[in-house]
């Protein structure tokens, strides 16, 4: 039988040893171990109630962590006798005969205890549910503490989303929409599997992990059968101009949040506008240098970018081919940017083009104006000398193209 519900046991008349509590008379005599022995009654120490237990704030969809601290040996004296045990109930209901600690779910053992804070981990829990916690303390003699004065409760988070196999839909220039794997709605399940709704969130900081501050940008919606969220990307432009990265929460009861990360994508692509590309060679003497006089228009089209630039001989079964230096059916073609023709000899060796796109510098490809960091909308003229070949094995006039390409900065 457990004995339950007692107050404290020691007095300043009295003494506790084990669990029984006798009395300590002394009576006068020839000697002076002659004393009143065991008393008639004994009384038993009752460990007190847990107090001051709290849940954490790390419950995920099936697990919690509940706090508490711990109770004395006799009420709220002494410390807590070894092989005592926290017996704790958690339930999703407070029905009256629930809350018993024969009904306990979790079960603490503990020695003398080393702080004055005992924990343990819940699992298997229902999830985006409020549960509630009791705990009771059983001595090694079968005493049973009162039960915490409080209920301490906490709500496990929804269940976070699945992922499909692309995570974004109608990427544009101001917005963005992400998409997932909806959770069921109560009418598909009247369990605790659904969720409150969605929340999406983007930042171009990767929320604090690549640089600190950043702006957040979030849509939110009730509707647990929505699979799908647009974001709009406001000013600064900049903004428009960078990965985003993103992630959908599923909102529990409480508006907390279980998110899930959909990845990583920029709202616009870096483009460029050039008026033409391709170069038509013929009626040019080989064995000789000339500067296009046409040059070509070249305009950043939405972001801050920086133009990379390769030549290639284009014509089908051209012996033609592009060179370090000039030689037989070997050309070479260098390009600079200008707002005037240049000539000849502005040309430097690192302005020579290969077929593999070569990134702007601010001395690559540049004359008074270059390549690098281009503003939005900023245009730049690029001029382009071309060595012919020493010899050539044909008379066909040859086609030769020249690539712009806009990366980031």
């Amino acid at each position: 039988m457990v004995n339950a519900g007692g107050t404290e046991a020691s007095s300043g008349n009295g003494k506790l040893v084990g669990s029984v509590a006798e009395d300590a008379i002394e009576i006068q005599g020839a000697s002076a171990s002659a004393k009143l022995k065991a008393g008639w009654s004994e009384l038993h120490a009752f460990p007190g109630a847990v107090s001051a237990f709290t849940a954490a704030d790390d419950a995920s969809a099936s697990s919690a962590t509940v706090n508490w601290t711990v109770s004395g040996y006799d009420g709220a004296l002494g410390a807590i006798q070894s092989g005592s045990a926290y017996r704790v109930r958690v339930a999703s209901y407070t029905s009256p005969d629930s809350f018993d600690y024969l009904n306990a779910n979790f079960v603490v053992s503990t020695g003398t205890p080393v702080s004055p804070a005992v924990g343990t981990g819940l699992t298997a829990l229902l999830a985006n549910t409020t549960h509630f916690v009791q705990i009771w303390v059983l001595d090694a003699d079968g005493n049973l503490s009162p039960p915490s004065p409080d209920r301490s409760t906490f709500t496990t988070l929804a269940h976070p989303v699945s992922l499909l196999t692309e995570s974004f839909l109608n990427v544009a220039p101001t917005s963005a929409a992400a998409q997932w794997a909806a959770r069921p709605t109560l009418l598909q399940d009247v369990s605790s599997m659904t969720s409150q709704g969605y929340l999406v969130e983007a930042s171009s900081t990767n929320f604090g992990a690549l640089t600190l501050g950043g702006v957040i940008y979030s849509s939110m919606t009730p509707n647990v059968a929505l699979s799908t969220l647009t974001i709009g990307i406001v000013p600064p432009p900049e903004h428009l101009c960078v990965d985003h990265y993103f992630r959908v929460a599923s909102l529990n009861w409480s508006s907390r949040r279980n998110y899930t990360v959909l990845g990583s994508t920029r709202s616009t692509e870096y483009g460029v506008l050039v008026s033409t590309q391709d170069l038509e060679v013929g009626g040019i003497d080989v064995n000789t240098t000339v500067v296009i006089s046409t040059s070509l228009l070249v305009t950043n089209r939405e972001c801050p970018v920086t133009y990379q630039i390769k030549v290639e001989a284009l014509t089908p079964g051209t012996p033609w081919v592009v060179a370090a230096s000039p030689g037989a059916d070997a050309f070479t073609v260098s390009a600079r940017f200008s707002s005037d023709i240049p000539t000849a000899g502005d040309f430097i060796a690192a302005d020579k083009l290969t077929t593999t796109p070569a990134a702007s510098t601010p001395t690559k490809f540049a004359g008074n104006q270059n390549g690098v960091a281009v503003p939005v909308q900023a245009e730049r003229l690029a001029w382009f000398k071309l060595n012919m070949p020493t010899s050539t094995s044909t008379e066909d006039p040859q086609q030769i193209r020249v690539s712009v390409y806009a990366v980031a900065p």
